[in-house]
């Protein structure tokens, strides 16, 4: 009998009470690989990791996002062991930055290979260290707003990364159809080509078109000193186009009830936890977590892919 898949949500204060309340039901939390948060989380609930990698840039080792340097590993593998998460997470990320010489919509095939090289490059290395059975590499949307190079979301390379290296995949619904709207590809089509027989974890989230509330919610946290400054004219540049982790809306449901068809049929790779990427930690995110979101949303999300009652 196939194992099901683990339910978890981000962590966040809002989260945790509802939890402690008895008004949702999850598995695990995931969180942000800080050491102090560790205890704290754990002590009340089962949690894992999901670690700020990056790799692309041809560092020839995972590169910190957070820090900005290359991982600790010593640092890193002491945080895994601690929380017992099972896989170390990279996002396919190749940075602007790294390639200055590359357009950020490039996707000739000259380009790719160079990029790709390198990114498998510094897969490579995280493997060595931890086997290919214990590193996924997780889908990135690209493109200049992104601050990767669009090619990292096309599915050759994505594929490439995984058949050269052995690793799992780290499916990002909500990037996957971020990518596909920019490429104009059918949502569907594109995912269905990345690696999903090798999928491991799923990571799901509401998409919506940034208008007057989105903007207004952005200059509202700007003003709090909670988000870098941007002026009316770089903020008016984001009108139109598509934001994730926010709150389901309608057009998203289907995407969450056809996953979970894909995984049921085994058309898609069964995943050892599927996530819910809203809500979180720090002054920005309890700002912006709202209790009712997470109270409704849930248990739908909880149905639809455990088949039963989230609540």
């Amino acid at each position: 009998m196939k194992k099901k898949a683990q339910f978890a949500v981000n962590y966040s204060k809002k989260a945790s009470r509802l939890r402690q309340d008895g008004v949702i039901l999850i598995d695990y939390y995931k969180m942000p690989a800080w050491e102090s948060l560790i205890p704290e989380v754990m002590a009340e609930h089962n949690a894992y990791l999901h670690f700020p990698l990056l790799v692309g840039d041809g560092h020839g080792d995972a590169f910190n996002h957070e820090t900005g340097k290359t991982a600790d590993w010593a640092q890193m593998e002491a945080m895994q062991k601690q929380t017992n998460t099972p896989y170390i997470n990279l996002h396919l990320g190749a940075s602007l930055s790294a390639y200055p010489d590359i357009a950020y919509d490039s996707i000739t095939q000259t380009d790719m290979e160079r990029v790709l090289e390198n990114t498998i490059r510094d897969t490579e290395a995280v493997v060595r260290r931890f086997g290919a059975d214990k590193v996924i590499v997780e889908n990135i949307p690209g493109g200049r707003r992104d601050n990767h190079l669009h090619l990292c979301a096309l599915p050759a390379f994505i594929n490439g990364v995984v058949e050269a290296t052995g690793c799992g995949l780290l499916l990002d619904i909500s990037h996957a159809r971020m990518a596909a709207h920019q490429m104009d590809w059918d949502a569907k089509r594109y995912i269905n080509s990345l690696p999903v027989h090798r999928l491991r974890e799923l990571h799901i989230t509401g998409i919506q078109t940034i208008g007057d509330t989105h903007l207004a919610w952005i200059r509202k946290v700007i003003d709090a000193g909670l988000y870098a400054p941007h002026d009316d004219e770089e903020l008016e540049a984001m009108r139109g186009e598509w934001i994730d982790h926010v709150p389901l809306i309608e057009s998203d449901w289907p995407y969450m009830e056809w996953a979970a068809e894909m995984m049921q049929n085994g058309r898609w790779a069964s995943p050892w936890v599927i996530s819910l990427e809203y809500g979180g930690v720090g002054q920005l995110f309890e700002m912006i977590t709202d209790t009712a979101v997470l109270t409704a949303q849930i248990p739908r999300l909880y149905g639809i892919f455990k088949g039963e009652s989230g609540e």
